[in-house]
């Protein structure tokens, strides 16, 4: 049995190693059979090549074999390439050697980069069989090169529309399409639509760019209106010649799918409101403008009252300005000069130096303490980084009829960031005996870049004459405030002391901060914390010491906004303690906001906190209590509302602890304009409404007002008011102690008054000089004969942009602080006209452009006129000459496609004028073209990048004279094709050149 057992593995064993050893002379015959075979491959299996190089490989082809062996050479290549190799692809290879095949790849024109073209080269035997074969990866590297410019950087809203159009020119020369996006940063009063739906706003734009082309993309803006700020025009706002603009930025911006970098370029289009008449000053001559405005009050009752006020504001040479005001009241019918001393007067000369105000005026603000009265206020700038100031003020009048007076010096320090300030000022007071000083400082420096520290520091004395020994006290206080940014925080805090006998922060504490964090782009997470206490300490005249209350205020508040464009949302928790007039109470509440995104025509805004609140001193339970508030517009109606639930004010705090009765109240303010008589007549009614249910009282107040505007400067007002008061309770009457006469004492308390008022307001200017101004008037015509003149069958052209500025040689007017160096724009009306009012005398140059289609005619040169006068001033476009022209082809008579007609179609011919001006146009099918030109001397060009593949211009650029307007011009250009030259080298089996054409 063991001798089966070794049998069997012994002839396992010998089983394997029987079948090993024929596969591995099954492989050898393999491998011997390969080598008898042909080998074939390309000496660079991968290479990579520029877009416009010819790609050069070398095939390796190995005859192992022991006979010669013909073959065929095959060759793929993308299309549009060429193999300048030899034409003959037939070749015989001896046994045993070798043969070295170049290849070389001419590109086309247009050649696509980042791609991998595949090329195979096979070998076929004579019975058309292919029995070997290599491949060959050529790689295209991509080439990004690309060009951004805009057609026109200034566009001008045109017939009255709010809408414009402007267009970007993306030039892809190079080797593969781009992806390119390109962004909008419009000013707030202008948008950019989608070209698909007009109604929506675009803030970027993506396109794809296709190799060698141009490509100009269109775009839709629109002027969108005014937030209106008041119904009627604006009675200050006078139109002077300003043009409007409105800055669109642009940029574009490639998106490589690679890790290269981006490239960006920018652009700016100004869009310009301009119109057909304006004035640089508002009156014929230097004049100070003046408004006077008079309201006659309760004209139908026994307490007529009579409000004068004139007024004005005078902007002068120089960057000067001067303000001026008066006014004075009317209160009876008996004659006396006293109201025509007036009850308040102002004047202020501002220089960009020196400041000076007479009249009623405020002296330096600091920590609390801001002297008012009448006088005079200066400040002085000594140099660029120091000023100097001084005041003097009297109360209530100035040369009579005062009992206190303050005076004080200032000096201010700014370089950079860091500004300091230094003041000390004196009171005297004859009516409590006093007198009082305060020196004051404040500084703000940067601690970096986005940090900064304002610190106030102040120190006082007073001192109080009526007693026997004069009693004298010092103060201090300060206020420190910081601001910082880091990154996604933001925080600020505040701290200010005032000691109990400081003048300004008179027993002032405080401590306050807040934190902001931003989640995110649109969210936000704050926190602030509030304390404030204060106990002033007064003496009275005779330097006794008088009571006072201390108040204080605590509020924490956890806050979480969103702020999308859509809408602002704000959710807040907030603990507040309060202590005033000895009522101290607590609350704990939530509250909500929500703002959507204004419009044009709607405004709207609510509000919704609720608390329950705790009065300390009071054996009440928490209550409730509610706010309502709300702001709605739209158009010309404007709504706020205020709703209460539960007492709000203190003193209503005070009542509920007394009655334990819960009062609401309700205040509703509405008020509507619109136009009776366009421009001419307006009506704005107004009402006011309120109800509170402690009281049950109900209050309403009525007033429409009738505004007559018939021209500029000249305003008519007339206005009826209705107030009722209607009181139906007094809660606080206890009707067991008013059994017999309750009904008497608590019946409905009912007050109704009508009022009546006019009003008329009217600005004028009142002369200050004998300098006249004057007016030039331009027409912008075609000039049909050519004579310069506009005769009866010659018509106004519209929409040419008119541009008139100084001369700059003549420095009178551009020392003048009215006219700008770039001069105003115009837009021709219906006639052809535009009119500049009120310009001084001088020299001005005035152009024009057209900016619609003018039928062949083209502006002239610009002018110089000189105004010493009223001008008419006549600028005529003038009849043009034809540049016609075609692009001739001329073929490679061995062209393979010599039958095949060539693409003319779309090829941008250039006229450059001697003034930079470029006219351009483009090729039909035929490769004719047709411009008009203003007559002068033209350097004519094609545009070598768009001519077809493989040919040249013979002449490159050609210069013209066309003088004569009625001459028609004709240019041929011819372009050739190009024979390619092809170097060819033939080696032996040694790699020697053998053959060299």
């Amino acid at each position: 049995m063991r001798n089966s057992i070794l049998n069997k593995i012994l002839r396992q064993v010998f089983l394997q190693v029987s079948l090993i050893g024929f596969a591995l002379s099954l492989s050898n015959a393999q491998q011997a059979s390969r080598k008898r075979g042909v080998e074939v491959e390309f000496v660079n299996k991968r290479t990579e090549h520029s877009s416009h190089d010819i790609s050069s490989n070398v095939l390796r082809i190995r005859n192992n074999s022991a006979t010669a062996i013909a073959f065929d050479l095959h060759l793929t290549s993308p299309d549009g390439w060429s193999n300048v190799s030899r034409r003959s692809t037939k070749y015989v290879i001896s046994p045993n050697d070798s043969l070295f095949i170049p290849v070389n790849l001419a590109p086309k024109k247009i050649n696509t980069g980042n791609i991998s073209h595949i090329i195979n080269a096979s070998l076929v035997a004579e019975n058309q069989m292919q029995f070997a074969s290599a491949i060959w990866y050529m790689n295209i590297k991509k080439e990004s090169k690309w060009a951004a410019s805009l057609t026109y950087n200034k566009i001008f809203f045109l017939d009255e529309s709010d809408t414009a159009h402007f267009s970007i020119r993306l030039q892809n020369m190079g080797n593969a399409p781009e992806e390119i996006k390109v962004n909008f940063n419009a000013d707030k009063r202008l948008k950019v639509l989608d070209n698909i739906n007009n109604h929506t706003q675009i803030f970027f734009y993506n396109v794809k760019l296709p190799v060698n082309t141009d490509t100009l993309i269109y775009f839709k803006v629109e002027k969108q209106k005014p937030v209106q700020q008041a119904f009627r025009e604006d009675f200050e706002a006078v139109q002077l010649a300003k043009n409007d603009y409105y800055p669109l930025r642009i940029s574009v911006q490639n998106q490589p799918g690679d890790k290269s970098l981006a490239r960006t370029w920018r652009g700016t289009v100004d869009f310009i409101k301009a119109g057909t008449e304006a004035r640089l000053h508002e009156y014929h001559s230097l004049s100070l403008p003046l408004t006077i405005e008079a309201n006659v009050d309760n004209f139908l009752d026994n307490s007529t009252m009579l409000n004068l006020g004139l007024y004005g504001n005078a902007n002068l040479e120089k960057n000067r300005s001067l303000t001026y005001r008066y006014q004075t009241f009317f209160i009876n019918n008996f004659y006396t000069y006293t109201p025509y001393l007036g009850n308040s007067h102002y004047v202020g000369y501002f220089t960009p130096r020196t400041n000076v105000e007479i009249g009623d005026v405020n002296g330096n603000s600091n920590l609390g303490f801001t002297p008012t009265g009448r006088g005079i206020k200066g400040t002085y700038q000594l140099t660029e980084k120091h000023n100097v100031g001084a005041f003097y003020l009297r109360g209530p009048g100035f040369f009579n009829q005062y009992n206190k007076s303050d005076y004080g010096l200032s000096y201010e320090f700014r370089k950079g960031a860091t500004h300091v300030e230094n003041f000390i000022q004196f009171n005297e007071n004859s009516l409590l005996n006093t007198k009082g000083t305060q020196y004051s400082n404040k500084v703000r420096f940067m601690v970096s870049r986005n940090q900064s520290v304002i610190i106030n520091s102040a120190l006082s004395n007073e001192v109080y004459n009526d007693g026997t020994t004069p009693l004298k006290r010092n103060g201090f206080a300060y206020a420190v405030n910081y601001n910082g940014t880091f990154n996604k925080l933001s925080l600020n805090l505040s701290n200010s002391f005032g000691s109990e006998y400081n003048i300004g922060y008179r027993g002032i504490k405080s401590v306050g901060a807040d934190v902001l964090y931003r989640l995110g782009r649109s969210s936000a997470l704050s926190a602030g914390a509030f304390i404030f206490d204060q106990k002033p300490q007064y003496f009275s005249s005779t330097g006794l010491l008088l009571n006072s209350r201390e108040s204080t205020t605590e509020r924490y508040e956890l806050k979480y906004n969103i702020n999308k464009a859509e809408y602002n949302v704000a959710l807040r928790a907030q603990h507040m303690y309060t202590e005033i007039f000895n009522l101290r109470s607590e609350s704990n509440g939530l509250g909500f906001d929500f703002r959507p995104k204004a419009t044009n025509d709607m405004r709207f805004f609510v509000s919704v906190a609720g608390a329950y609140n705790k009065l300390l001193d009071y054996d009440i339970d928490p209550y409730f209590t509610t706010q309502v508030r709300s702001s709605f517009r739209y158009k010309g109606l404007t709504t706020n509302l205020r709703y209460y639930y539960g007492p709000y004010q203190t003193y209503e705090q005070l009542l509920f602890a007394t009655s334990k009765i819960n009062n609401q109240s309700i205040f509703v303010n509405t008020n509507m304009r619109f136009w009776l008589i366009k421009r001419a007549l307006t009506l704005e009614p107004s009402m006011i409404y309120s109800y509170e249910t402690l009281y049950r009282r109900n209050r309403i107040s009525l007033r429409p007002e009738l505004y007559y505007v018939p021209k500029r400067g000249l305003e008519v007002k007339f206005y009826g008011q209705y107030m009722n008061n209607n009181q139906r309770n007094n809660p606080f009457l206890n009707q067991n102690n008013f059994t017999n006469n309750f009904n008497d004492i608590n019946r409905p308390i009912v007050m109704s008054n009508l009022f009546f008022g006019v009003g008329i307001k009217k600005r004028i200017g009142v002369p200050v000089s004998a300098r006249k101004y004057h007016k030039l008037s331009v027409a912008v015509f075609k000039d049909l004969n050519g004579n310069g003149k506009q005769d009866r069958d010659e018509q106004g052209l519209k929409n040419v942009l008119v541009n008139i500025k100084p001369l700059v040689k003549d420095t009178a007017l551009t020392n003048y602080s009215g006219l700008r160096d770039n001069g105003e724009h115009f837009i021709t009306n219906e006639q052809g006209k535009v009119t500049y009012n009120n310009l001084p005398k001088g020299s001005y140059i005035v152009k024009i452009v057209p900016l619609s289609e003018s039928d062949g005619f083209f502006a002239g040169s610009e002018q110089v006129v000189k105004i010493d006068g009223n001008q008419d001033l006549m600028m005529p476009l003038n009849q043009g000459v034809q540049l016609t022209g075609v692009l001739v082809a001329e073929r490679d008579p061995t062209a393979a496609d010599f039958d095949k007609k060539v693409d003319l179609s779309k090829i941008r011919v250039s006229a450059l004028d001697s003034l930079g001006k470029t006219f351009t146009a483009l090729t039909d099918k035929d490769g004719r073209f047709s411009i008009r030109l203003p007559a002068g001397v033209y350097q004519v060009s094609i545009n070598e990048n768009a001519l077809p593949d493989n040919f040249e211009l013979e002449q490159k650029l050609t210069t013209i004279e066309m003088i004569t307007v009625s001459d028609i011009y004709n240019l041929t250009f011819f372009i050739k094709e190009r024979k390619r030259k092809i170097n060819i080298k033939r080696f032996d089996s040694n790699g020697n050149v053998i053959e060299n054409n």
